[in-house]
């Protein structure tokens, strides 16, 4: 007996085309809250990294999209390489009409969080 790839579905529920759409809208606008709550001292400090002393998966992240705000994209990969990945998938998204299976992509997510997460540990700018 084979077993056959996994097979890629379409995006095709009207119900997700309208997060997709909002999503995709929303990202654009994510750098520049982040700007402004920076500006305004708004920004709170990381609750796990206070605790633990390590930073979490996210943290630079606001610092990130406050980077991507200026249009400053290698300071805002260095901030946090995830986050930056994310908001340019985001506003891809209306443009994918595929998707893969749970089974490749939630490997390849975490994956992605883990390594993400060890680089932030060892280069994260204070």
């Amino acid at each position: 007996m084979t077993s056959s790839p996994p097979v890629i579905q379409p995006i095709s529920s009207p119900s997700s085309k309208k997060w997709i759409y909002l999503l995709a809208i929303a990202a654009p606008v994510l750098p520049f809250a982040a700007y402004a709550f920076l500006r305004l001292g708004v920004a709170w400090p990381c609750p796990f990294k206070a605790y633990t002393g390590l930073p979490c998966a996210t943290c630079g992240g606001t610092r990130a999209l406050a980077a991507l705000c200026r249009l400053d994209f290698l300071g805002a990969i260095r901030f946090n390489p995830l986050v930056v990945l994310g908001v340019f998938v985001l506003i891809a998204l209306p443009f994918v009409t595929y998707r893969p299976s749970p089974k490749v992509f939630w490997p390849i997510f975490w994956t992605a969080v883990g390594l993400n997460w060890l680089y932030l540990i060892f280069f994260l700018p204070r």
